[in-house]
């Protein structure tokens, strides 16, 4: 008989340590490149509470991102590129352990399109060609 109290006293504890286990909250997402849809490697994620960074992630070879969030809160993400326009979300709240958050992010190139200027015609007035022609 008391080996039966010494193991339900071990199952009740095991399962009062398990339900005040610190429980994570994640995000996952992927960084594609806007217009080909195209995953973006190396992008930097920046999670913030107010100005303060608190998290720093980078997207994988396919675009992926995991965030981990430390508490049920309201965050602000920044995501930077090099060649792309930067991202800042404001605001975004994290308010339940179950649900799966997802977040998919878009980033516009800032490279400058190539202007062709071409002009294939020379306009000469009287007074130029007098003077080409020596008159």
């Amino acid at each position: 008989m008391k080996k039966v109290f010494i193991l339900l006293g071990f199952l009740v504890s095991l399962w009062a340590s398990a339900s005040t286990a610190k429980r994570i909250i994640s995000l996952q997402g992927a960084v594609l490149e806007n217009e080909s849809l195209e995953p973006l490697n190396g992008a930097n994620i920046q999670v913030l509470m107010g100005d303060s960074i608190i998290r720093e992630y980078e997207s994988d070879e396919f675009g992926f991102f995991e965030i981990f969030f430390p508490k049920i809160d309201t965050y602000n993400i920044a995501i930077e590129l090099g060649g792309y326009h930067s991202q800042y979300h404001e605001g975004l709240v994290i308010s339940s352990y179950k649900i799966p958050h997802t977040l998919d992010l878009f980033l516009v190139s800032n490279k400058e399109e190539k202007i062709d200027i071409h002009c294939g015609c020379l306009l000469y007035t009287s007074d130029a060609a007098d003077d080409l022609l020596c008159v």
